[in-house]
């Protein structure tokens, strides 16, 4: 029985300690915070972004590829940008706006993790990374697995204690279930 669902995107900011905050992500997937208009903008900007890259492409097109991988009771699901598949290969694209980050290379790892024989390029506006399959962590599933290990729980986690909480936007509702999930939870 799966408990979580966690986006790839998310696992991998996970996973470089770019989000090191696992109760965050059991408040994201509890509270659903409204969009506001700089999501609006950034995601107009990513899809324009897709469109170009799609007009140089040849064969099967696929975009939002939607993949899926099972992790105990954690299902990992993603929207890969662009999937390619022509007679000769497979290519995963990714695509970036903004500035580079640890993180995207292990989202197109991810991705890439749930294909054989797969080539990953990872694009932002001005450079791009290629991969093939080999280019992958051989124990990318273990270090998953294993960071995300302590959500496998229908307990809240304990808050970080650092200034993380500071710029969170889930901080007002932690503060207020913090104390009543300590009392009762830990």
């Amino acid at each position: 029985m799966t408990i979580m669902s966690i986006g790839m995107a998310l696992t991998s900011r996970i996973l470089t300690g770019e989000e090191p905050c696992l109760r965050k992500v059991q408040y994201s997937r509890m509270y659903e915070l409204p969009v506001d208009a700089e999501l609006i903008k950034h995601r107009m900007n990513h899809e324009l972004l897709i469109s170009k890259v799609i007009n140089g492409l040849t064969g099967e097109i696929y975009v939002n590829y939607q993949v899926e991988r099972d992790l105990g009771e954690i299902q990992l699901i993603g929207l890969i940008d662009i999937l390619n598949i022509n007679r000769k290969s497979k290519t995963i694209f990714e695509i970036k706006s903004g500035k580079e980050r640890e993180s995207h290379h292990v989202q197109l790892w991810l991705y890439m993790g749930c294909f054989d024989d797969v080539k990953g390029i990872l694009r932002y506006p001005s450079t791009r990374y290629m991969y093939f399959t080999e280019n992958i962590p051989e124990n990318l599933w273990e270090m998953v697995t294993e960071r995300l290990n302590p959500l496998q729980t229908k307990k809240l986690l304990p808050p970080l204690k650092n200034g993380h909480c500071v710029y969170c936007k889930y901080r007002n509702i932690c503060k207020k279930r913090g104390i009543v999930e300590n009392i009762l939870l830990f």
